[in-house]
Formats: structure tokens, sequence, C-alpha cells
């Protein structure tokens, strides 16, 4: 008898887990960290927001930036 590996599903962890995450403008800028947390909300973990506002102060900080360059 060959041991096999059960598929596992996280499908309660999203049902009981579901909340939203306001991401600010602190971890929207630092690409990498914006990525990983992108990617955590794709899972369905929980939901990301952000308003208007907050997108505007983290586009305002990538173009300084890249005015500096």
């Amino acid at each position: 008898m060959s041991w096999r590996p059960r598929p596992r599903s996280w499908a309660w962890a999203t049902e009981v887990n579901r909340f939203t995450v306001i991401y600010d403008a602190y971890v929207l800028y630092p690409a990498p960290l914006r990525d990983l947390l992108m990617r955590l909300a794709l899972t369905d973990l929980y939901r990301a927001r952000w308003s208007d506002q907050i997108h505007e102060e983290w586009i305002t900080a990538v173009r300084h930036y890249a005015a500096e360059l």
C-alpha cells in the first residue's frame, strides 16, 4: 500500500478568516513588500483595500523618487 498525501483544502480559512486590510502608502510603495502583500490578498485570505488619498500618496512618493534619479 503506497502512501499518498491527501489534498489540502484551505476553504475553511477563507470562510472563517475573511477580513479587510487597509494598505497604507508605506506598504504600497516599496515594490517587494507591495508584491508580497498583493499576492497574499490574491489567495483570498483577506481583502486588500486603500483609499484614493493613499493611492495618490504612494504615487507621489514614486514620482519624487524617480525625479531624484
